[in-house]
């Protein structure tokens, strides 16, 4: 493990709490003013899942594939569901994609750290 992937993911790791707390709280604060359509949350969480698989890819093997990849799975997703969302329907659906990544790194972040600690 270089220490480029191994310094990212112990930042993202770090910092995902913070930005666990600031999506769920605008979320919250969103859903007063807008009814969410349930229709893209399987979207939204299902890319959130992917972006994490493939960021833990990369951080245990190096190979910036896997950026390429999880930047994929987010981009091409959120691009043809946003151009069919109006108003705080955009932002909800990302707020979604970022809470699933985010609950993803802090529910697995011992795991994910300790691997990449103990590869050679």
């Amino acid at each position: 493990m270089n220490s480029p992937q191994l310094s990212d993911a112990y930042w993202t790791a770090r910092f995902a709490p913070y930005v666990l707390a600031v999506a769920a709280t605008a979320l919250v604060v969103s859903l007063f003013w807008a009814r969410p359509q349930v229709t893209y949350f399987p979207v939204a969480v299902l890319s959130g899942a992917l972006v994490f698989f493939f960021h833990v890819l990369r951080w245990r093997t190096g190979r910036e594939m896997y950026q390429l990849a999880a930047m994929v799975s987010w981009l091409v997703p959120s691009w043809m569901v946003i151009s069919r969302l109006h108003g705080t329907a955009k932002f909800q659906y990302l707020a979604i994609l970022v809470l699933t990544y985010t609950v993803a790194v802090v529910f697995f972040q011992r795991r994910v750290l300790r691997g990449l600690n103990h590869d050679g």
